[in-house]
């Protein structure tokens, strides 16, 4: 009895975290318009709900069954409305805005798991610290209150890291089974979770060669315990991918296939595989093609933006930069969670023996290298930081190794921890509740935003109901002229960035004027005089 209570009251200050994370996500959920990507995402969801999970419309490449649970909403206010009953009930359910409980639910849950993982790192404190930086990062936040799936992944993996965990230290069959079904569940989130095959394939090595080299016992997997897992992993993955989709008419022949991308056309013409069943779901093999496709062509994303250098389609360049996500993180993370991040690697590097790292820290840090390395050196669709945000949520776990000994600390380190914390919440809480658009101290001039990085990471959308009260009491505001016009003229940052139009080419980037104020932190108020209009003119 006493145990339980204990047990119970140790999830006092997490449960208080978490309600915090989680009112911080209704505000910034019941503030922001719907984004770019939302009502394709809720559209998919809706179609998985009616046993139609095909994806032939190019914009569903990249949606997963997952989104089903952001449009459980809507299908009920469908519902409600074909049979009269509860008509406001309906309209609230129909309102974008409804979807997104789906997703702040997830992060409630994610924002407790960051703790429990934490504290089985670093201790308790350390847990209630990465937690409390994770419900503050303005990243996770943005994402975490939307109807997409870049959360969703990124619980996945936390959860299958977690439990990959146990299965190392401890390896029976319920860790092994719980292994297999958490990596098998995530595949169902986003394409990107297949990374963590990689992982544990690496993993799994790292332990037999330790074994099999080291003097100590640690990490011996029973060969029977080892095949168990593989075993199941196989198994887990076709079952769940194929119930994830409905059993979309698994074991289609290859040639039966319309490809778009190079890829698996080229596949498609190997003889020997044309006649090949293909064990897998339609739908979840047009999606790999799509996405294959459309990161070869970039046909139907726009062009890519980093410090004020475009590369697209119709451009010189149309590759990805290698260095584009390490730019992002530097810019859109606060200050403040960087200095703690290197603090808690400071400590894992000088604390943790080589073998500790197997099933601890280094289990993080190589699932974040491969989040972070492959979207960085093989993508040409680089939108946004949202595609790496596993690993800021990784990041905000190893965190916690800065406050490991946090009841030993001086007061003078205790204060600089805390200061960082601080720092951090105010920087953050200078944008609230406009997440999206969020750029650190390192940004001097916000009104400079889009010459550093845009899309998702400046404007997707998300300020469009601020835009339209800002023209309806400025009615001499001109918005995104496609010509050279003086006067007060409001720009969207993708324009001024070169994501569109395709060659980049939109006329305030090519003269180069700079703006005069933001709105929404997503879009720029220019003040362009008449003799500019003039000169134009001239040219």
């Amino acid at each position: 009895m006493t145990l339980g209570v204990v047990d119970r009251r140790r999830f006092i200050l997490p449960l208080g975290i978490a309600l915090l994370g989680l009112g911080i996500n209704i505000i910034v959920a019941a503030r922001m318009a719907p984004t770019t990507d939302e009502h394709w995402h809720v559209a998919y969801g809706v179609l998985i709900l009616q046993d139609k999970p095909d994806k032939s419309n190019v914009m569903l490449d990249s949606k997963m069954p997952v989104s089903a649970l952001n449009a459980v909403p809507r299908v009920v206010a469908k519902y409600l409305q074909d049979h009269g009953r509860a008509p406001s009930l309906a309209n609230i359910l129909l309102d974008a805005r409804t979807s997104r409980w789906a997703t702040i639910a997830a992060a409630f849950c994610l924002s407790l798991l960051v703790f429990i993982y934490t504290e089985s790192l670093f201790g308790r404190a350390a847990g209630l610290f990465a937690q409390l930086l994770f419900v503050m990062d303005p990243n996770i936040i943005a994402h975490s209150t939307l109807s997409t799936t870049d959360l969703y992944v990124s619980a996945a993996a936390v959860i299958f890291l977690y439990c990959l965990r146990r299965f190392l230290l401890s390896p029976n069959t319920r860790n092994a089974a719980l292994t297999a079904v958490t990596l098998s569940v995530a595949q169902l989130t986003k394409f990107n979770a297949g990374y963590l095959y990689l992982i544990l394939a690496m993993a799994l090595l790292s332990a037999v060669l330790y074994a099999r080299y080291s003097r100590e016992k640690r990490y011996r997997i029973p060969g029977r315990q080892m095949a168990i897992v593989l075993v199941l992993t196989v198994v887990c993955f076709f079952v769940f991918i194929n119930a994830g989709f409905l059993f979309d008419r698994p074991f289609t022949n290859l040639a039966q296939y319309q490809f778009k991308s190079h890829k698996f056309y080229r596949l498609q013409q190997i003889p020997g595989l044309r006649a090949v069943p293909i064990p897998l779901p339609r739908a979840f093999v047009q999606g790999l093609d799509g996405m294959s496709y459309h990161n070869h062509t970039g046909a139907d994303f726009g062009n890519m933006a980093l410090l004020n250098e475009v590369r697209g389609p119709e451009l010189p360049r149309s590759d990805g930069f290698k260095s584009y996500y390490v730019v992002a993180y530097a810019l859109k993370e606060p200050l403040g969670m960087q200095i703690l991040l290197v603090l808690g690697l400071v400590w894992v590097f000088r604390n943790r023996r080589p073998a500790d790292l197997l099933a601890g820290e280094g289990l993080l840090l190589a699932t974040a290298g491969v989040f972070f390395i492959i979207p960085s050196l093989f993508s040409n669709s680089q939108v946004g930081i949202r595609h790496i945000l596993p690993v800021l949520v990784i990041f905000a776990i190893l965190s916690g190794g800065a406050f490991q000994a946090w009841t030993e600390f001086s007061v003078r380190r205790k204060l600089v921890l805390a200061g960082c914390v601080l720092y951090a919440a105010v920087s953050v809480g200078s944008y609230f509740p406009h997440m999206i658009p969020y750029f650190n101290e390192i940004l001097t001039d916000r009104k400079l935003a889009y010459r550093f990085l845009a899309d998702s990471n400046l404007d997707w959308k998300q300020d469009t109901w601020e835009v339209e009260r800002f023209l309806k009491s400025n009615p001499d505001v001109i918005l995104e002229p496609d010509h050279r016009v003086a006067g007060r003229i409001l720009v969207r940052g993708d324009l001024l960035a070169g994501v569109w139009p395709r060659k980049a080419d939109y006329w305030l980037r090519v003269e180069g004027i700079q703006p005069v104020a933001q709105v929404g932190y997503g879009h720029f108020l220019f003040v362009v005089p008449p003799q500019a209009q003039e000169e134009g003119a001239k040219h």
